[in-house]
Order: C-alpha cells, then sequence, then structure tokens
C-alpha cells in the first residue's frame, strides 16, 4: 500500500494503475527538462527570468498532475500544492 498525507488527511492505494505508468511520459519530460534547467545554471549558464520561472511552474504543474493521476485523483492539484510542504514538493 502507498499512502500520502496531504495536510490532515491520508491517502491511499493499493497499486500504481496502467493509467499512471501510461501517464509518466509527460511527467518524465517535465523532469528531464527541469534537471537540465539545474545543470545548465551549475555551469553559470542563465535563462530569461520568465522562460525559468515558466519552466518551473509549468514542471510543477505536469508533476503534480501526473502525482494526483498516481493516488487515483482522490485529490486535486490545489490541495497537493496547499496541503504538501514546499521543500519535499
Amino acid at each position: 500500500m502507498i499512502t500520502c498525507k496531504l495536510g490532515g488527511k491520508e491517502y491511499h492505494i493499493d497499486f500504481i494503475s496502467g493509467r499512471a505508468l501510461r501517464e509518466i511520459g509527460a511527467a518524465q519530460k517535465a523532469y528531464r527538462q527541469i534537471i537540465a534547467a539545474a545543470e545548465a545554471v551549475q555551469k553559470g549558464e542563465t535563462a530569461e527570468d520568465d522562460q525559468g520561472e515558466k519552466l518551473i511552474v509549468d514542471t510543477l504543474d505536469t508533476l503534480v498532475k501526473w502525482f494526483c493521476v498516481v493516488f487515483n485523483n482522490q485529490f486535486t492539484p490545489d490541495e497537493v500544492y496547499d496541503g504538501y510542504p514546499s521543500d519535499k514538493l
């Protein structure tokens, strides 16, 4: 069983569904983009502020939406953003 605690609520799933596996592609792509951006920053390369901010927001949104799918949409992206600690996000 997999458990997620958001705020004061706990959500459970027994397994990762085929749908979550099917939709992992967008999450993987978003994750690769954020890793590439972080590596560029380490090399001293910078993007325009608007592009970097948009990349972070878009990437987080994609990953959080996929996380909701993993948990069979028992909660919304807003509930994740409001109920999950930012340092663990």
